[in-house]
């Protein structure tokens, strides 16, 4: 497209006639609203009292201009202008942005702020112990393990103590499965999962019924499985809580596993 024309051309020294002048003024107004004419800017200034003006630039501006205007920016233009954005003109940039719009911030990642996103994100626990191993000698309804399976992550500190016998200690706050199996060879038994509970000589059969997460037996040698999901805090000990008698030792047959679910 051309440029805007005018009909008169002055010089220093001759007369500009008002009617010229006003004619000159009409072609410039018809030249640039009739849609056939375009105006060049070679630069515009901006200064820091211009409150709102950045505003109706960003408004008027199509993806295309933005393109365009990224597509040209140095880092240390990108650089500056990020520390310039407040938080509320932060939130209103992010509303409007694009999906190639978040596509071109994730490119620009450094390792460090990745890996500082990454210290937010973890991942689950679990503890698996099996082969039973008696109970403790102090707290005598609290069923022992000889071997861990596997052990990985830190929402969880599994202790086996020959007096104790076996605690789960809760570090995260959180939704935790737990899975018990176990079986007594000469008679029947009851078996269960504590919570917490101070009544570590009694049978989990008959603990405060607030401390007990689950409860089950059966007759002579039938292995019981036991499995529970349910909230817990942080600091909460889960204990496996029997009646005294379960005595399998195999290491596939007796088995105790705690896995959060963050």
């Amino acid at each position: 497209m051309a440029s805007p024309s005018v009909t008169y051309t002055f010089t220093n020294g001759t007369v500009a006639y008002g009617d010229r002048v006003s004619q000159n003024f009409s072609d410039v107004i018809n030249g640039i609203t009739d849609g056939t004419k375009e105006l060049s800017v070679a630069r515009v200034s901006v200064g820091s009292s211009t409150t709102g003006t950045a505003n109706v630039y960003a408004a008027a501006m199509d993806q295309t201009g933005s393109n365009s205007i990224v597509s040209n920016m140095t880092s240390t233009q990108a650089n500056f202008i990020a520390s310039q954005v407040s938080a509320a003109g932060a939130s209103a940039i992010a509303v409007v942005m694009p999906t190639g719009g978040a596509n071109a911030i994730a490119s620009m990642i450094t390792a460090t702020g990745a890996n500082a996103i990454a210290a937010k994100i973890t991942t689950n626990s679990k503890i698996h112990v099996n082969t039973g191993n008696g109970h403790g000698s102090t707290n005598t309804k609290i069923r022992r393990f000889t071997t861990t399976v596997s052990s990985s992550g830190t929402d969880i500190t599994y202790a086996d103590s020959a007096t104790d016998g076996a605690s789960f200690t809760i570090n995260r706050s959180g939704l935790y499965s737990i899975q018990y199996t176990d079986a007594r060879l000469a008679a029947a038994c009851s078996l269960g999962i504590s919570k917490n509970s101070s009544q570590l000589t009694t049978s989990i059969a008959t603990i405060t019924a607030a401390d007990r997460l689950g409860l089950t037996g059966g007759p002579t040698n039938i292995h019981n499985t036991l499995t529970v999901l349910a909230y817990l805090a942080a600091g909460t000990v889960i204990r496996p809580h029997t009646d005294g008698t379960p005595d399998d030792t195999t290491a596939g047959s007796v088995t105790f596993i705690i896995q959060s679910h963050l």
